[in-house]
Formats: structure tokens, C-alpha cells, sequence
């Protein structure tokens, strides 16, 4: 295995066909190789399981093939084999999105986000702040200031979304992120609309140096290293398409 390619940043939402699901990400992040391990990280709201699905679906397409504690699992279908590790998306106290990368859901959305990235790290999980539209502005953006001020590369990771193209909106807090040396994930961040399944995948990161050791906890250790271990992979929307998602979503 030359090169893991993975999203962070996925979701599989009930109105979603898995089947286009799995094969979207399959496609989108091997493309530029075969060679190449395909990796989404599935991350739940309150109230999904997307693992009771996989269990559930992916035998009438493919065949499943889940770890002893439940925290990955191998999608495998006439497109390849899709590697998928749990997680989760938070929304604190603050009403800020917190996601856990590796990790199950322990508690409901409403805690503050300082203790849910506490509790991420605690349980050998990833913390992420991901950038959202609007969602790190006026008092909720001081949040996310304060948050990187009292955390370090080593303990939060930060994120950002296919959305956000390279032409905006510009975010001075991901700037700050980067020059405080947080590691930045890329990740699609599909919506639940249709169509938004084909997009899992299409921008992420792949890891350049793999770590030695069992194949999760190195892709997750790997996610702290930053530009050291990282590179992207895939590509941002056009403005067009993330205007009509944005608006259309």
C-alpha cells in the first residue's frame, strides 16, 4: 500500500443510496492511483448509526467485514475496497460543530465544546474544529479563538470543507489555525441532498508517511502531523457549485 487517501469529513445520510455512496468515494479517492487505500471517516449526528446500516446493506452489494470493537469496518464492492472509521459530529453548548475522529457518540449534543474535545482525546479520538458558513463568527468565532488559544497541535486538529472555495470567504481564524501550526483537515462535508452522496471523497488528504504499527491508530496519530505527514488530495467546489449547495441545499 503506497498511499492512504482519506475524507474526514463524511456523512452518509438516510436519504443517500449507499451503494452510490461507497462507490463515489471508492472512485474519487483512487483515482490517482490503484495502489491506493480509500479511507472515509463516517461521521454521525445525534441519532445515526451509520455502522448498523453498513451491516445491514452493504451484504446486498458487497460484502462487510467489521473490526472486533466496532470502530472500523471494510466496504467491498465491484469498485474496490473502502476503508471506514467511525466518528462523530457534535454540536456544543456554544452551538459550534465539534467532530470526533475515531471515536463513538458517548453523550448528546449540548455539552460545552471545551469538554468535548477533552472527552475526543481522552478516549484515543481525533478533536476537529470544522470551519462552517457563519458558524465562526461575533461571539461564536471568540469561542474558536479561545479554543485554539488554550489547545495545542497535539491535542486538536482543525478543519476545513470543500465549500469554502478559493475564492471565499475568507477566514482569519483558519489562517490563525495554520500559522499556530493545528493541523488542517480537508474534508467534503456533503449535505443531506441529493446528489451530495457522489461528492464523498472528491477532497481530503492522503497521508505521505504512514506510521508504523496496527493500520487505524496510525492513520489517526498521523492526523495531528499536520504538513509534515499530509498533503491534499482532490479539489474544492467551483463558487457555482457551492453557491447552489449553500442555497439549494
Amino acid at each position: 500500500m503506497a498511499t492512504v487517501r482519506f475524507d474526514p469529513h463524511g456523512h452518509l445520510y438516510d436519504s443517500y443510496s449507499l451503494k452510490r455512496w461507497a462507490e463515489a468515494a471508492i472512485v474519487n479517492l483512487s483515482k490517482h492511483g490503484d495502489d491506493t487505500l480509500p479511507v472515509v471517516f463516517v461521521l454521525d449526528r445525534e441519532g445515526q448509526d451509520s455502522f448498523s446500516r453498513f451491516r445491514r446493506e452493504v451484504p446486498q452489494l458487497g460484502h462487510w467485514e467489521e473490526s472486533p470493537d466496532g470502530r472500523f469496518g471494510y466496504i467491498t464492492t465491484i469498485a474496490g475496497k473502502l476503508l471506514v472509521i467511525r466518528g462523530v459530529q457534535y454540536v456544543s453548548k456554544e452551538n459550534i460543530e465539534v467532530l470526533g475522529l475515531g471515536v463513538s457518540r458517548r453523550v448528546a449534543d449540548g455539552a460545552p465544546a471545551a469538554d468535548l474535545i477533552q472527552m475526543i482525546f481522552e478516549e484515543g479520538g481525533v478533536p476537529c474544529l470544522p470551519w462552517s458558513p457563519g458558524k465562526w463568527l461575533g461571539k461564536r468565532g471568540r469561542l474558536v479563538r479561545r479554543l485554539l488559544e488554550s489547545h495545542t497541535p497535539k491535542s486538536l486538529t482543525v478543519g476545513d470543507i470543500a465549500m469554502r472555495t478559493f475564492f471565499g470567504p475568507p477566514s482569519p481564524l483558519l489562517r490563525f489555525a495554520r500559522g499556530q501550526g493545528f493541523s488542517m483537515l480537508y474534508g467534503t462535508d456533503p449535505l443531506p441532498r441529493k446528489g451530495d452522496e457522489q461528492l464523498v471523497g472528491s477532497f481530503g488528504r492522503a497521508i505521505k508517511r504512514l506510521p508504523e504499527g496496527e493500520l487505524v491508530p496510525a492513520i489517526l496519530e498521523s492526523l495531528f502531523k499536520g504538513a509534515e505527514a499530509l498533503r491534499t488530495c482532490g479539489r474544492r467546489n467551483t463558487p457555482w457549485r457551492a453557491a447552489i449547495r449553500y442555497f439549494f441545499g
